[in-house]
């Protein structure tokens, strides 16, 4: 969902998208990104988000997320994996960044 105007004066954001994360996506350490996630994400790295799966070409896969509110910054797999892009996925790491079932996840 995209973010009201109260939540990106609180994050110090012009655009954002929030969604929670279900189960189903934590067990299998992927979040499908969609609509208004997809767009500002889309936006953000401008054409350059591999298609294919991460081992097809790893360091392309490879993004740069700061995690709030630390500031800190982690390296996260975001890729289209089928060559129509009708989905893409942003892979989670235990170490990083690996929310629960349930919790709402901001991307700004």
């Amino acid at each position: 969902m995209i973010m009201s105007s109260h939540l990106l004066r609180k994050f110090g954001a012009t655009a954002g998208a929030w969604s929670e994360a279900t189960g189903r996506e934590i067990y299998d350490s992927q979040i499908t990104l969609t609509e208004s996630e997809q767009a500002l994400v889309e936006t953000h790295f401008a054409g350059d988000i591999h298609v294919g799966n991460v081992r097809s070409n790893t360091s392309a896969a490879s993004k740069t997320f700061r995690l709030h509110p630390i500031g800190a910054r982690i390296r996260l797999n975001l890729v289209y994996p089928k060559p129509a892009r009708s989905e893409l996925r942003l892979y989670l790491r235990e170490r990083s960044f690996k929310p629960r079932s349930g919790d709402v996840v901001y991307l700004y």
